[in-house]
């Protein structure tokens, strides 16, 4: 991993001890030379401002001063002599003219790990207490790495002490990340029964051995199965954020207030509990890895076999990588949450195969170029995976997430066909002969008949949700034949549904779904799988099991036809696989193991180039 590039302040310990803000000293000599900076022709233009707040003072010594101020350096003559040089460091500095009149330095320093990060505070937990900081209206992060960058606040990752925080007058007005982090701890946002969000009424803990609760300084040890009932009025949360860990070094947590598909989970390392809106907020920090443990067999059955596991392993440790550097839950003091929205987790009991597949690939990710990948996966293919690009739609194209057909090569002479045709496609769906990876699993294809009352209804019920999240992926047909991005609450009745776009995989991606009231064209193949989706009708699978309860299209990957009778109208879908179909296949992947390859050459199947690395080395 990248070494952290030290900042030094000079002056700093004098300023620290002055606790004030200090203002650069300048020498009555004569003013500058020229009245302007002579730039070079690749200078960026200079900041219209007069008071360039927080910036990031690179040098500031005789009568030049060099500063980094929103994602660009700037060379300033200063009307007067710095009578102390000055090096990075963070400051205010006034401008006239185009030189520097004043410069306020700003040298109140606090460290400490970061425990959430709000939109208009910063909660810091310091060596003495635990800090609330406001955030001033001027707040500014910079990424003191190879290359000095500014960030935005999701760079700021909570759980982890890499960050410094400037403060002046009260409010923290700038931070300053020192490198990249060694990231072997996760906070997992801990959500209620059946996911339904992240804030608790109540929560109830025991453990099976001997745990303590942790307020402040003070420390409280209780017996194994006492149950400990905590709401927002508890006492143990008067002084703010608890921990809550085992005595013993392998013991672990339960919340039986909350019901998973195996029962009350049990946590490993620490759970911390604080109230936010009136409820309680849960969050589980443990090794990166012991939260492999709660993943893998929740992501994948433990019956599909210690190979197998282990290409879920690599992938599923990559994605949390990923997700953990996105800090999407920041607010409420996690990286990632324990449902489909980051990776399920704890939702199955730990399993031995699982947890050794995690240790037999301690630490391994993929990467491409040196980053790190996207490892993104889903349940069945339809024979053909999707590229990235025609999922994510506005996405550039990821070499090492492109499309291909799920089998060996030498099988078949449509390893490049382009299915974006549609009797290419229909004719691929009904190829029996075809032997690709996931052709025994039962989402390998499947059928549904629904009718045009029932898809008016999943569309109704749907269309405004999806044009809130994105308005430019719902767009009306307009009176001159244009479809632009329109608020609609319905179409009317459903009475025909076009293929407006199909990938070369075989996606669609985009639809017009025609109505008695109007006409839409709907893109991305999500918003396409939930307003087309089976609500109450049943999908036939290849091996004749029967599904139902469906809120959206198992895939993307589908033809449809219309029958009419006696004025009601049916749609019938035919279709291959399960998920969005990007990256790998799970089932695939099980079966390529089966047929005797190796977890890496499964990985390097499904992620083009990719290469494997240590994280933690």
């Amino acid at each position: 991993m990248k070494k952290k590039r030290k900042v030094f302040f000079l002056l700093f310990s004098l300023l620290i001890l002055t606790g004030i803000y200090a203002r650069a000293v300048f020498t009555n000599l004569e003013s500058t030379g020229p009245d302007e900076v002579t730039e070079s022709p690749e200078s960026p233009k200079e900041p219209e401002e007069t008071v360039l707040y927080n910036a990031w003072i690179l040098t500031g010594r005789d009568q030049e001063v060099k500063v980094f101020y929103k994602g660009s350096e700037y060379t300033y003559s200063a009307t007067k002599m710095i009578s102390k040089e000055i090096k990075e460091t963070i400051g205010d500095v006034y401008l006239k003219d185009g030189k520097v009149e004043e410069i306020q330095l700003k040298p109140e320093v606090i460290e400490g790990r970061v425990l959430t990060t709000k939109s208009d505070y910063i909660e810091v937990e310091t060596k003495e207490d635990t800090k609330k900081l406001p955030l001033s209206e001027q707040f500014v992060i910079y990424k003191m790495g190879k290359e000095l960058t500014m960030e935005n606040a999701n760079a700021i990752l909570v759980g982890y002490s890499n960050t410094r925080f400037i403060v002046a007058g009260g409010q923290v007005c700038a931070a300053l990340i020192e490198g990249d982090v060694v990231a072997k701890n996760i906070r997992v946002l801990i959500s209620t029964t059946d996911y339904e969000g992240p804030l608790h009424d109540s929560v109830t803990i025991t453990s099976t051995s001997k745990f303590k609760i942790i307020m402040g300084e003070k420390e409280k040890t209780y017996a194994a199965k006492k149950k400990i009932v905590l709401d927002k009025d508890s006492p143990l949360l008067k002084e703010g954020r608890i921990k809550i860990m085992s005595s013993e070094e392998n013991g672990k947590i339960k919340i039986s207030s909350i019901k998973r598909a195996d029962g009350a989970p049990s946590y490993r390392g620490i759970l911390e509990v604080s109230v936010e809106e009136g409820k309680l907020v849960v969050v589980n920090e443990l090794s990166l890895e012991e939260y492999l443990y709660s993943v893998i067999p929740s992501e994948m059955p433990a019956s599909y076999g210690l190979e197998a596991l282990k290409v879920q392993a690599v992938c599923a440790r990559t994605y949390a990588y990923n997700q953990l550097m996105e800090n999407r839950y920041g607010e409420y003091g996690a990286h990632v949450d324990d449902s489909v929205s980051s990776q399920v987790y704890n939702n199955i009991f730990e399993s031995d195969v699982c947890t050794q597949a995690v240790k037999e690939t301690y630490g391994q990710v993929m990467t491409y170029e040196g980053e790190i990948i996207a490892t993104y996966y889903f349940s069945t293919s339809c024979g053909y995976t999707a590229s990235a690009q025609e999922v994510w739609l506005n996405t550039v194209e990821v070499p090492y997430l492109q499309g291909t057909l799920q089998c060996e090569k030498e099988e078949s002479d449509t390893e490049s066909a382009d299915l974006s045709n549609e009797e290419t496609f229909h004719d691929f769906l009904e190829n029996e002969n075809l032997e690709t990876y996931d052709a025994e699993f039962p989402w390998y294809r499947w059928k549904t008949t629904v009718s045009g009352k029932e898809l008016t209804d999943a569309i109704d019920k749907n269309l405004q949700a999806r044009y809130e999240v994105n308005p430019s992926l719902i767009l009306k047909k307009d009176k001159s034949g244009k479809f632009v991005s329109a608020f609609i609450q319905s179409i009317g009745m459903l009475e025909e549904i076009e293929i407006a776009n199909r990938t070369k995989s075989g996606l669609v991606n985009e639809v017009i779904l025609q109505g008695s009231e109007a006409t839409i064209k709907v893109l991305s193949e999500y918003n396409i799988r939930l307003l087309l989706a089976p609500l109450n009708s049943k999908i036939t699978r290849k091996d004749n099991s029967i599904i139902d309860g469906m809120k959206m299209l198992p895939s993307a990957f589908f033809y449809v036809t219309k029958k009419s009778k006696n004025n009601s109208t049916n749609f019938t879908f035919y279709g291959g696989g399960y998920g969005h179909g990007v990256g790998m296949s799970q089932n695939g992947a099980k079966a390529m193991v089966e047929q005797g390859k190796s977890y890496e050459e499964v990985l390097a199947h499904y992620y083009h180039d990719m290469e494997m690395s240590n994280l933690y080395l």
